[in-house]
């Protein structure tokens, strides 16, 4: 069954929120240089703890503050001239000048949750009509460990498009073929609700195998959860094993090459449990493996306008194309909000 789909240009980012760091990685006075959607940014952490993201270049000279500059106070140095700026762009301070200049810097809007931070891009610089979503259970962020570099993996400058990842979320096929599970999932439900495409898919763990390493007393029935929040954000939450919740997403550089991250959230086998058991270490572990399989494919395919679907996948991928379209600038509609 074909599909006469038409897929936004490669170089016309989707509008959304997008991973830009992990909040690990800053500490109050750190000064990062980002270069996403084709722009110079930086990144600071101001003494107050929130990690601001400005356009890179000093409107004075033209410095990179992200090369050099420093925190004072909750305002970024320039590394050039010292002028300083805040985290809305504006001026705050001119060495032997008596007042601010009233110039600002390109502020970017930034979100933090539950240790990822985002930021928003808008390709005509239209205020987020929609916020992400918790990723944890309400009340529940103690029950799962901290983000840290042994539960993260990262992919720098790698050749695919955000929407690539989100359309795994359709696709219960590549679970066999990819990911090499026993079986190819049934996807039970899927739904649109404004920024949020949801779907679920069924299958066993350890499928057409007597014992595994993750299920050594036989096949484990399990269901799996997908969100994805605009064409940035992936959650995949696995119940069935050890309850765990994987982040995964790509940011634009530029018009061809993504930053590609994943992360897990591992629950805590008991409330008092400090580390990690062996069991879901090494499930982490493999959980990490899995995007550098899709990524094999999603960098050398080609986007088709007119894929051949087969009948009973057709219906949940046109969904999905005409839900992710709406994200990209010639958009006719801006998505509702999402309701936390």
């Amino acid at each position: 069954m074909r599909s006469t789909l038409r897929l936004p240009a490669p170089d016309h980012y989707a509008s959304g929120w997008y991973r830009f760091a992990y909040r690990y990685d800053f500490a109050p006075g750190d000064v990062r240089p980002l270069h996403l959607f084709g722009r110079d940014l930086v990144a600071f952490c101001g003494e107050d703890g929130q990690v601001k993201v400005l356009d890179a270049h000093c409107p004075h000279l033209g410095a990179h503050l992200g090369h050099g500059g420093i925190v004072v106070g909750n305002c970024v140095q320039c590394p050039f001239h010292g002028w300083q700026w805040d985290g809305l762009g504006k001026n705050q301070a001119i060495p032997n000048e008596p007042k601010p200049s009233p110039a600002t810097i390109r502020s970017w809007r930034t979100v933090e949750r539950d240790g990822i931070c985002y930021l928003w891009f808008d390709q005509d610089d239209r205020d987020p009509d929609w916020e992400p979503g918790p990723l944890l259970p309400e009340g529940s962020a103690d029950e799962y460990f901290l983000l840290d570099e042994s539960v993260v993996g990262t992919w720098e400058g790698v050749q695919v498009y955000p929407q690539s990842i989100v359309e795994n979320v359709a696709d219960a096929s590549h679970f066999k073929f990819i990911h090499g599970s026993g079986e190819i999932p049934d996807i039970h439900q899927y739904s649109v609700e404004g920024a949020l495409f949801r779907s679920k898919f069924v299958y066993e763990w350890g499928a057409g195998y007597e014992s595994t390493w993750l299920t050594p007393n036989g096949p484990i029935p399990s269901e799996v959860f997908t969100e994805s929040w605009g064409l940035g954000i992936v959650i995949t939450r696995y119940f069935g094993i050890p309850e765990m919740i994987q982040v995964t997403g790509a940011t634009p550089i530029d018009g061809r090459t993504s930053v590609v991250s994943s992360a897990l959230f591992v629950r805590r086998a008991t409330p008092e449990t400090i580390e990690i058991d062996p069991l879901r270490r090494r499930l982490v572990k493999h959980l990490l493996e899995q995007p550098e399989h899709d990524l094999t494919v999603w960098e050398n395919m080609a986007i088709l306008e007119r894929p051949l679907f087969r009948r009973s996948e057709a219906r949940i991928y046109t969904a999905l194309r005409e839900w992710a379209g709406g994200f990209y600038p010639s958009r006719s509609a801006a998505p509702a909000s999402l309701t936390s």
